[in-house]
């Protein structure tokens, strides 16, 4: 069984690697958690600006990395935001 932190970093690598997965193709790829885990995880990552999670009917989400708007020379997450 992964750890939280170690659920964080394999789903942020999954999401750079697959742009715009759901997440039961995310939990698919994570045998090691559950759905509610990976769930879990991203609306944590969500919630820190780290990725985007978008309902696309119901019971199904999708993920997708951090949107990032520039601002002068430098580029801003929306948690800088």
């Amino acid at each position: 069984m992964a750890t939280a932190r170690d659920l964080h970093t394999i789903l942020l690598k999954m999401v750079e690697q697959t742009p715009d997965c759901d997440v039961d193709e995310l939990t698919a790829r994570c045998p090691q958690a559950t759905w509610n885990q990976v769930f879990l995880t991203l609306d944590q990552l969500s919630r820190s600006g780290q990725v985007t999670l978008r309902q696309q009917g119901p019971g199904r989400y999708m993920v997708g990395p951090a949107r990032q708007r520039q601002a002068g020379n430098r580029l801003l997450s929306q948690h800088d935001a």
